[in-house]
């Protein structure tokens, strides 16, 4: 408001109303929320903003050392880790300026292993109980599951069975929490001796051979 006043003394008010703004953009990322697997690529998006009669500029860090210009790119993110995505967002025509980010969250994939309580056995005989054992390594938490080859499914560090003869191949997934998975296969051989007999007669007396 301005206020102004004549030769007389007589006052006077001039009014101009100032719409005062921020420019505000996000981000919108595929997949969502952004949790990968290490060697995955990310999309990421930011909205426009119009309601001040223009439009935005771009300008992307992803964290990764990798930058880009406009309104949607891709990343990769061939570590595990943690990474902040920024964009810095200009108002085109008024050349106003803010930021905005996002963390993206970056799991290694497990090296999936098994041990199994005949490990060293040159011949496995039926009957044989199997215990099967995970060993496989990750910076996270594991879920473990099991196809036992003989129709039993499993979940849990460990699994057991009873292998009748024959050559089984035992599966096991290691999944973090993001999906990420490996997978390792062992084949079994369970033997055992197989005969049979035969006699000459159904029907004896006693004292008979």
């Amino acid at each position: 408001t301005l206020r102004i006043e004549d030769a007389y003394g007589c006052p006077g008010f001039a009014t101009k109303l100032i719409h005062v703004y921020k420019p505000t953009s996000s981000i919108s990322t595929l997949p969502f929320p952004p949790n990968i697997c290490a060697g995955d690529t990310i999309a990421f998006v930011a909205s426009d903003f119009t309601a001040g009669g223009s439009n935005l500029s771009w300008e992307w860090n992803f964290g990764n050392g990798q930058t880009a210009s406009g309104q949607g790119a891709s990343a990769g993110y061939p570590t595990a880790g943690q990474f902040t995505a920024r964009v810095v967002f200009t108002e085109i025509a008024t050349g106003c300026k803010d930021s905005t980010f996002t963390v993206v969250n970056v799991q290694s994939y497990p090296q999936a292993s098994f041990a199994s309580n005949v490990d060293g056995q040159n011949i496995i005989c039926y009957p044989q109980n199997m215990l099967l054992t995970s060993t496989s390594t990750a910076n996270t938490p594991l879920a473990i599951t099991w196809d036992l080859g003989n129709g039993i499914m499993a979940v849990g560090n460990q699994a057991s069975t009873v292998f009748p003869k024959g050559t089984y191949t035992v599966s096991m997934i290691a999944s973090t929490p993001f999906g990420c998975r490996d997978t390792v296969e062992r084949s079994f051989t369970v033997v055992g001796p197989e005969g049979a007999f035969e006699i000459d007669k159904n029907i004896i007396c006693a004292g008979d051979a």
